[in-house]
């Protein structure tokens, strides 16, 4: 069951968002009542102990999403604990689906940066399966923050848009873009060596595009339809500006802890992306009023037309940077300087980088 922590409606797990006002639902975990059980954990649990390869000792479940499920594992000869994502069964006899998930392991697998989860290896199991080998990682997602914490602070908002703008730049460089980016897919990593913030790191190039290839599946839409642009939604091809669209939904989330557009149709979801009026800020939390430059770089990111986003993420970088001077009290700016600091001499760099190379306040 899952509850609306604005009007208190009380929703079936599927339900993602509450119909009334697009609110992201909480799940009531087990000390409310009693979590529901995942789909995935009775065929997980009948993998339990099995070794992939000789090497991949499958350990716990950890998480599941539309494609596969998420294993905590062990590589059996050094002892060094990894993720490991195992095609779902029921979509090892589609071709298509398959092929999407190796997909993903190799885009995924070619991007090295901070600020996207590295994979080291991946495979075939055999009879259709497949499953890649990632770095594990301690945290939560940014749709758990959101659906446990509620909208985050201002700089946290900041800050989490930042790390996510220096991941997209380092995919966009490749010709890489996401096409599926929401907060399920943004990982807050628990803060490391002393930083008082996550690191983020991107999840899930599960439909991602890389260079000319297209791969797509007959009969459905490729993408999650809160978080998706315009061309996207009409069937369009798409370039990088469409995961610039959805950062700009999902920096509306963090500050709001509500989507724009929803409703339980999903095709009604998708019109109002086409041609909906886009709500501020404020007309969801009045506080945020005073948000104003960040408001617009919000609506500018959602722009209807994709000709009039910013060109790139390093553009977004360098609006991001001007906003919080201009929105946010000074504790604020200095809590977000010392957030970037935090990130090491390795990470600054990175940012400034994407920002056309102007350091940060």
């Amino acid at each position: 069951m899952k509850v609306c922590p604005h009007c208190s409606g009380a929703y079936p797990v599927a339900e993602g968002f509450c119909p009334m006002d697009g609110t992201r639902l909480r799940t009531l975990h087990a000390s409310d009542g009693g979590a529901p059980i995942g789909p995935g954990d009775a065929y997980a649990s009948t993998l339990l102990g099995t070794v992939l390869d000789r090497r991949y000792r499958l350990d716990a479940l950890i998480g599941e999403g539309g494609m596969g499920l998420v294993f905590r594992a062990t590589h059996v000869l050094i002892g060094k604990p990894l993720a490991i994502k195992l095609l779902r069964p029921e979509h090892t006899s589609s071709p298509d689906v398959a092929r999407r998930f190796l997909l993903e392991a190799r885009v995924a697998s070619s991007l090295k940066h901070p600020n996207v989860v590295e994979i080291s290896d991946f495979g075939e199991t055999g009879s259709g399966g497949a499953y890649y080998v990632m770095e594990l990682l301690e945290g939560r997602t940014l749709a758990q923050s959101i659906d446990q914490s509620g909208p985050m602070s201002p700089p946290d908002a900041v800050i989490t848009a930042a790390q996510i703008c220096a991941g997209l730049s380092a995919a966009h460089a490749l010709g890489i873009v996401h096409r599926d980016l929401k907060p399920d897919n943004v990982f807050l990593a628990d803060p490391r060596h002393g930083a008082e913030h996550p690191v983020v790191k991107l999840l899930d190039f599960g439909i991602a595009r890389a260079g000319p290839r297209r791969i797509t599946v007959s009969g459905s839409v490729l993408g999650t339809p809160e978080y998706m642009s315009p061309e996207m939604a009409q069937g369009h091809d798409v370039d990088h500006r469409a995961d610039l669209y959805a950062l700009g939904v999902i920096l509306f989330e963090m500050l709001t802890g509500t989507v724009p557009f929803y409703n339980r149709e999903m095709a009604k979801t998708l019109e109002l992306h086409v041609f909906g009026e886009r709500p501020s800020l404020a007309s969801r939390k009045p506080e945020l009023a005073r948000l104003q430059r960040i408001g617009e770089l919000v609506g500018v990111l959602m722009s209807i037309d994709r000709d009039a986003r910013p060109r790139d993420a390093g553009e977004v970088l360098r609006s991001l940077r001007a906003a919080w001077v201009q929105d946010l009290d000074a504790e604020a700016v200095a809590q977000v300087q010392r957030a970037t600091l935090a990130m090491g001499s390795n990470r600054l760099p990175d940012i400034a980088d994407a920002a056309g190379g102007a350091p940060w306040p």
